[in-house]
């Protein structure tokens, strides 16, 4: 009777009693819930600092990595003393552009001066001509009557001659002057104008000088190297002082603060159609015996849908007690096992024997 007791109760448990089926990898990590921040040299050169240690907290805008950048250093100091050379001559060139300007107005002023003047004398002497002009005629008419000699009337015919000579000498004098003035207008614009194609070109040459220095502070600027985010450095090439380093060469990463989650890597058989998100897990870290530390209870959160590298990701939200005594941080492994059903040994035994005769009878029914 007892023996028939325990075939029943082994009978009850074989066809009645689910037990859970796990689907297992040793291919799980922790990581924190952010991607990390992958840093690349910007520019070809040599390493001169690096302040990075493996796990070192740092923050956004912290400087990492610095780059020689020599070169344009002293492209920048070059630039920079030349533009200073620039500010006396722009200076100079500008205060000799407002002299002639004054210059010109100053000759201005003083030609207007002569010209008035000359034009009083020219009316004087036109003045005096037509009244010498008028007592010869009268002259002449009285020598004409007998009244007087001839020689008052030559003298007085003479005086009107030479009167009007004058008057002509007068107004070839104000044209001379019109013209000297219309030379040296015509010379000090041409030399402000000079003046200005210099004031021009200075300063065309300084626009582009401080656009070539805001390029090579630029560039200097992109030889350092700075953190993107707030978090731990995860990995560090073998980079060096002194080591020359191309551009876009992988120099280290940041792993920025965030939440923790587990990442498993499933065979498809394991975990397509059979994981789906919900479902609860535990995680084992490796280094820290589980029987020691215990276990990470964990629930699948995301199950991806295509097969990479014979594989398929699974995302799992980590739940990790106040008082647990694992230091956990990004880059453990750890074997992962979901629950993914339940059902009865029978069922089991039932789904082994017939994937067990499937694939016997198409490896016979293979050519």
């Amino acid at each position: 009777m007892l023996a028939l007791a325990t075939l029943a109760a082994w009978f009850f448990w074989f066809t009645r009693v689910p037990i859970s089926v796990h689907a297992v990898t040793e291919d799980a990590r922790i990581e924190v819930d952010q991607r990390s921040y992958a840093i690349d040299s910007p520019v070809a050169g040599r390493i001169v600092r690096a302040d990075v240690v493996l796990g070192r907290e740092v923050q956004a805008g912290d400087s990492l990595v610095t780059i020689d950048s020599e070169l344009e250093r002293r492209q920048l100091e070059e630039l920079g003393a030349r533009l200073v050379a620039m500010e006396p001559q722009l200076a100079a060139a500008t205060r000799e552009i407002a002299a002639q300007q004054q210059a010109l107005s100053d000759q201005e002023r003083a030609t207007l001066a002569s010209l008035d003047q000359g034009r009083a004398s020219l009316d004087q002497a036109e003045l005096a001509s037509v009244q010498a002009k008028e007592e010869a005629r009268r002259a002449h008419v009285l020598f004409d009557a007998g009244s007087i000699p001839e020689l008052e009337a030559m003298r007085l015919l003479s005086e009107a001659q030479q009167k009007g000579a004058g008057a002509k000498v007068r107004e070839l004098d104000l044209e001379t002057i019109k013209r000297e003035q219309a030379a040296r207008g015509s010379q000090g614009i041409a030399r402000i104008e000079d003046l200005r194609r210099t004031v021009a070109e200075l300063d065309g040459t300084r626009i582009t000088t401080n656009a070539a220095i805001r390029v090579l502070e630029e560039r200097i600027d992109r030889g350092t190297v700075h953190s993107p985010v707030s978090g731990r450095i995860g990995e560090i090439a073998p980079i060096n002082v002194g080591a020359y380093v191309q551009p876009g060469a992988r120099l280290l990463s940041v792993v920025p603060d965030g939440t923790m989650k587990a990442v498993a890597e499933l065979v498809p058989a394991d975990a397509l159609g059979r994981v789906r998100p919900g479902q609860h897990a535990r995680l084992r870290l490796t280094g820290f015996p589980w029987m020691q530390y215990g276990t990470i209870p964990a629930t699948v959160s995301r199950v991806g849908g295509e097969v990479r590298e014979g594989k398929v990701r699974v995302e799992l939200s980590v739940f990790l007690p106040p008082d647990s005594p694992i230091p956990i941080q990004h880059g453990l492994p750890a074997t992962c096992e979901i629950d993914v059903e339940e059902v009865t040994p029978l069922h089991l035994v039932m789904r082994t024997v017939g994937a067990t005769l499937g694939s016997r009878v198409r490896r016979e029914g293979a050519p």
